[in-house]
């Protein structure tokens, strides 16, 4: 099915356009890895964070924060379990790392993908921005103050990496030499 105003080099499907010879060789599956990880790595302190929320509303009677009260009769006392090091700063620090290959690594092409990491990395964060809220300072606290640093320059570089190649994939979209339309 040949979409409208294209030459027959492009195929589509309900509005759908993809090159014909944008074939296997431009997969760069290292660069896959590395969206994958970063990607994971970041929803996984997210879902630290929903645990977390989880394990306090049904164990602990719904107190949420040390200042707080149960609601009804609690199980365990509050907190749940406290994220400490291991579970907030590496996973954090390690998403910051991968960050830098990534963003090295990016081309025009990649613009959309690094946006699209944007989304698990503002997860991260308001994961540690809440835990930096909702713990003392025996609890996790600065733990989640130096995640909450690591997650927030990780983001800044992908931003920069974003922004960096904005304007050579508009060009490249424009004259028609990227694989969706």
């Amino acid at each position: 099915m040949t979409r409208q105003g294209r030459s027959s080099g492009w195929s589509g499907w309900r509005g759908y356009v993809r090159r014909k010879d944008w074939g296997p060789e431009r997969w760069r599956p290292e660069q896959t890895a590395l969206y994958v990880g970063y990607a994971s790595i970041q929803m996984g302190l997210a879902l630290l964070y929903v645990g977390y929320l989880l394990g306090s509303l049904v164990l602990t009677g719904g107190q949420v924060t040390p200042d707080g009260s149960p609601l009804w009769q609690e199980v365990y006392d509050y907190p749940v379990f406290t994220p400490g090091t291991a579970l907030l700063v590496v996973p954090a620090a390690a998403g910051a790392g991968l960050a830098v290959p990534i963003a090295l690594s990016a081309q025009a092409e990649d613009t959309v993908a690094l946006g699209g990491l944007w989304g698990p990395t503002a997860a991260a964060a308001f994961c540690s921005l809440t835990f930096l809220v909702t713990t003392s300072p025996d609890d996790g606290g600065p733990h989640a103050g130096v995640s909450l640093g690591f997650t927030l320059a990780g983001l800044v570089v992908l931003v920069v990496a974003t922004l960096r190649h904005l304007g050579e994939n508009g060009r490249l979209r424009q004259d028609g030499l990227l694989p969706f339309d």
